[in-house]
């Protein structure tokens, strides 16, 4: 027979959102604290009580546009949706630590449930089939700007070089990166396939463009970088460059053994994540934002350098963009 208490609309309340100070870590970590009980009349009966560890990745919050002084607000509503979205679930209540990035949370910061110290949500009742049928692999959300910014930049290219810079031999490598993270064996296999992409280059077009006739012994970072050179300040050229040449770091370095450490661990200081690496997902989420920062500056640098291309075909037209 159920309980009094079984059968009543239960509700989440919230005590406290706390930040955790982070040294050198991309992102925050909040300790949220709250009780779960039923009201009777007006007064809210407690059942229990605890906290939950919530980390949002940097990543995500410059996705939400969010700024540091600001970005406490949107962490404790997404972790307290699911807070309750596991608390609907008939079982016993285990509360993991909540990882917000950009495989878990939506694209715009959320606004429901309203928080703040002592707010009363109440949980929504829900059967453990439901929430199973909710699993699914998770994307993350900017693949699709991923895949459009590689699309911009082979346009552009084409205009500038005479034939498409990035190369994609085989689909799997780009549509494994998008994957979310969760264990060892799917950090290194992410960590690969994104190394490997950003080395996928036409080398033999670019070489044709800066005059070299042999290009098979340069290294694709090298030549990218030589480009770029072409069209931007070498510190900005660098600054892109830098993130690929630190990806192929921990490519060639992951596990670390040897003397290779040291680069390694520069490398994970580099993207702002921990070694080793506590939370995969997190990390992986910050890697897969910083790569998506460099080639959306690299797509800027080459569209500069077309639009200043067109400008001065248009003042002198005996030229051709």
């Amino acid at each position: 027979m159920l309980s009094l208490a079984s059968t009543m609309t239960r509700f989440l309340k919230i005590v406290e959102l706390k930040e955790i100070p982070r040294a050198n870590i991309d992102g925050h970590k909040f300790n949220l604290f709250f009780e779960i009980g039923h009201m009777t009349g007006t007064q809210f009966q407690r059942e229990t009580e605890g906290s939950v560890e919530v980390v949002i990745s940097g990543t995500l919050q410059a996705v939400w546009g969010v700024p540091d002084n600001q970005i406490q607000y949107p962490t404790g509503t997404a972790a307290a949706a699911k807070i309750l979205e596991q608390a609907s679930v008939k079982t016993p209540l285990q509360f993991e630590p909540i990882h917000l990035n950009t495989f878990s949370a939506t694209e715009r910061p959320p606004t429901q449930p309203q928080i703040g110290p002592g707010a009363l949500i109440p949980i929504p009742d829900r059967d453990q089939e439901s929430q199973l049928a909710r699993e699914a692999p998770r994307l993350s959300i900017i693949s699709s700007n991923i895949s459009e910014i590689r699309d911009f930049i082979n346009t552009i290219s084409e205009k500038l070089i005479g034939d498409r810079l990035l190369l994609l031999l085989q689909e799997r490598p780009l549509l494994d990166i998008y994957k979310d993270v969760r264990s060892p064996e799917e950090y290194s296999s992410r960590i690969q396939s994104l190394a490997g992409l950003t080395i996928a280059i036409n080398k033999e077009a670019v070489g044709k463009f800066l005059g070299k006739e042999k290009v098979k012994d340069i290294g694709s970072l090298n030549l990218i970088e030589e480009l770029l050179n072409k069209f931007a300040d070498s510190s900005r050229a660098n600054s892109i460059c830098t993130v690929f040449k630190r990806l192929s770091d921990l490519r060639n370095g992951y596990p670390a053994h040897g003397d290779y450490v040291k680069r390694v661990v520069e490398s994970h200081d580099f993207f702002k994540i921990s070694y080793p690496v506590e939370d995969f997902s997190l990390a992986w989420d910050t890697i897969l934002g910083k790569y998506f920062e460099a080639m959306k500056e690299m797509m800027t640098v080459l569209k500069q350098a077309r639009d200043s291309t067109l400008s001065n075909s248009q003042t002198n037209p005996g030229q051709i963009a």
